[in-house]
């Protein structure tokens, strides 16, 4: 953990090898990953509270473009709402050219999500982006976690905190 902070001469080197070996890596458990993005993300949190002349103006970016660079081909659900879930809280307080990044992002995401669906089952409903929804006579139930259902959530909620914000 402390090797990845500032206070290390290699700390991008180690955070670059933190984000390929581990958390790029979808060979590892989900566990692993989900620890991984934890570390970065906390190393990121740090960084960004310090004062801008003790970070280069491209740090930011390179941490969150190392975590959202292969967002489309993410199919570990639960690791995708992490980065979603992490994704949101950054639109919040993005520069602008950042945030166009993020939902670049997600919306490429969504793109690539599309082309992976399998044909809808007979007696299935089209849902929201194409997505197969749920089997016609079980209204009730929620749609099954899908990559494209976890990134529109997360598309909402920008939203939602972009409108609420004054």
């Amino acid at each position: 953990y402390r090797l990845c902070y500032p206070s290390n001469p290699n700390w991008q080197v180690n955070v670059r090898f933190l984000l390929e070996a581990f958390f790029s890596n979808r060979s590892r458990s989900t566990e692993i990953r989900l620890q991984a993005l934890k570390t970065i993300t906390d190393v990121y949190e740090m960084i960004e509270s310090m004062e801008e002349h003790q970070v280069d103006e491209d740090c930011l970016y390179k941490f969150v473009s190392g975590i959202l660079a292969d967002l489309a081909e993410e199919r570990d659900v639960t690791v995708l709402q992490d980065i979603i879930s992490y994704a949101v809280s950054l639109a919040d307080t993005a520069d602008p050219s950042l945030f166009e990044y993020i939902v670049n992002q997600l919306h490429h995401s969504i793109s690539s999500d599309q082309l992976h669906l399998p044909l809808a089952p007979a007696g299935s409903r089209i849902g929201l982006l194409g997505s197969v929804a749920y089997p016609i006579g079980v209204e009730g139930q929620a749609a099954p976690a899908t990559s494209a259902n976890v990134v529109t959530r997360g598309f909402v909620q920008i939203f939602m905190r972009s409108m609420e914000a004054p």
